[in-house]
């Protein structure tokens, strides 16, 4: 562009104090003073028509020239510049009288410029940063690491159950890409042009209290490393899992990750380290400079993956599976069809009995048979190791006192993490059939039931339910038409691991 004017007479650089690169220069055809302020420098008076270029961030000049001027036809006045930039753009002004002055950009960011100035322009130079080595963000502090989030996520999810007789075995294994990233943002300038390493502490998700149930996950600073001030990677994760169900048991898997997120502000010192080549053969200096910086720490993290083993049903649910099964079903109608034993001190005198809130554990060295009666709305627990031979037999009367009895009853048992133990269970009529009750009332035996087929699911040990007899298996009605327990009580034989039903006993009397 070719300008009236021969001489360029005011000009404004207003630059990033920053390390920034997002600056402006604007010339004017002519002038008369000069001005100072506190964005820049304005050398000159403005008049005449204003020609300005703003650099965008991140933008540098690629080429400079400068020409001289004429007054009177004395080459003492700016005459014109021109300059390109990394995004192809080209500006110019003034006259392009005589030969070009070509300035060396070095590494393109502007940082100065030293201008002599009356009424108009009389001299002037660009001073431009030397070429980058490298660029560290160090000394970096965090704000509040609370500000990140940490979510349980859901990455694939797994059930079946075993409806028929036998046993079932399977695994489950499986594996899922994800995208992580992290960065700490940073102004625009200096470090546009070369990519920054930080050396800092990383903002990572750990561990909080013990293992389990009462594990929490937040943001915590690891120890310092040095790494690239933007990572995006792909994460894979990977669970497997074995297992071996028998009748009426059923697993639910879910494999789940912990994702966080975080944005927290963070200040540092940004160390930038240039170089200046000189001679033939080259020789190089080395210099630094730093300046203080300031951003946002982003990141988008996961933290392993982990099979968890859930509940398929609700206890609910899940007891009116049990309750529907047909091997349980056929079981329960034999188990009450097999001719009740009368156990007398006379006749028997290796018996075991329990009473209400009572448990007890017998060895079949010294011991015929062991079980419990009166069991009302209460229930009747046997749980058999086949290994050993060791039977507990407990008499649970109510929901709250289900899970420490089922522990106190394994504890006696030792038995091994392979072990499928059998587990028998009667007891319990639905007395909810002749009560009235509200809605939110269920009677005495239900709730017992509920809590019991709960807590064997939780159970660290694989259990073969053998006999239920409980509910609506053991309701029958009496002859004055109420409903009653079919079977009162139960005991396990040592040879056989057979079940008999209970009369009368002067155990129980």
């Amino acid at each position: 562009m070719t300008l009236s004017s021969p001489v360029i007479g005011t000009v404004q650089v207003v630059g990033n104090t920053s390390g920034g690169t997002d600056y402006q220069l604007e010339a004017w055809t002519s002038g008369k003073t000069g001005e100072t302020d506190n964005q820049g420098h304005l050398y000159g008076s403005p008049a005449g028509s204003s020609y300005t270029y703003t650099f965008q961030p991140g933008e540098l000049i690629t080429s400079m020239s400068l020409w001289l001027g004429e007054w009177d036809h004395v080459g003492d006045r700016a005459g014109a510049t021109m300059f390109t930039t990394s995004l192809g753009n080209t500006f110019q002004h003034g006259y392009q009288g005589g030969s070009a002055t070509v300035i060396n950009v070095y590494s393109g960011i502007l940082v100065g410029a030293d201008i002599r100035a009356g009424d108009d322009l009389n001299a002037w130079g660009f001073a431009f940063l030397r070429p980058l080595v490298s660029c560290q963000l160090q000394d970096v502090t965090y704000g509040d690491l609370s500000m990140g989030s940490v979510s349980l996520q859901s990455l694939d999810s797994y059930s079946t159950n075993v409806a028929g007789d036998g046993s079932f075995s399977s695994s489950e294994q499986s594996s899922i890409q994800k995208t992580i990233s992290s960065s700490w943002s940073q102004s625009e300038g200096v470090t546009s042009s070369m990519d920054v390493t930080v050396t800092a502490t990383i903002p990572e998700i750990g561990e909080v209290g013990g293992a389990g149930a009462g594990t929490k996950y937040e943001w915590q600073e690891s120890e310092t490393y040095t790494s690239q001030a933007s990572i995006q990677a792909v994460q894979t994760l990977t669970w497997s899992v074995n297992w071996t169900l028998v009748a009426g048991q059923s697993i639910s898997l879910q494999a789940q990750t912990h994702t966080g997120s975080i944005n927290v502000p963070y200040q540092g010192t940004m160390v930038v380290t240039v170089v200046e080549t000189t001679g033939d053969p080259p020789t190089f200096s080395f210099e630094t400079f730093n300046f203080p910086q300031s951003g946002t720490y982003t990141a988008m993290v996961l933290v392993g993956a982990a099979l968890e083993t859930l509940d398929a049903q609700d206890a609910a649910t899940k007891l009116a599976w049990l309750l529907g099964h047909p091997t349980l079903v056929a079981a329960a109608d034999a188990f009450k069809a097999s001719p009740a034993i009368e156990i007398k001190q006379s006749g028997t005198p290796r018996f075991v009995c329990v009473l209400q809130k009572e448990f007890a554990t017998a060895t079949p060295e010294f011991v015929d048979f062991v079980g419990t009666d009166d069991a009302t709305t209460c229930v009747g627990v046997g749980i058999r190791d086949p290994k050993s031979g060791l039977t507990s037999i407990g008499h649970l009367d109510f929901a709250g006192c289900v899970k420490e009895g089922l522990a106190q009853m394994l504890s006696s048992l030792f038995p091994d993490k392979d072990t499928i133990l059998e587990v028998h269970m009667a007891g319990a009529y639905d007395d909810s059939i002749d009560m009235e009750l509200r809605e939110d009332e269920m009677g005495h035996s239900w709730p017992l039931c509920l809590e019991l087929v709960e807590e064997l699911q939780a159970l660290p040990y694989k259990l073969e339910i053998r006999t239920l007899c409980i509910l609506r298996h053991n309701t029958v009605t009496s002859d004055g038409g109420y409903p009653c327990p079919a079977v009162r009580g139960f005991a396990v034989s040592k040879d056989r691991n057979k079940v008999w039903t209970l009369c009368s006993s002067e155990f129980f009397s």
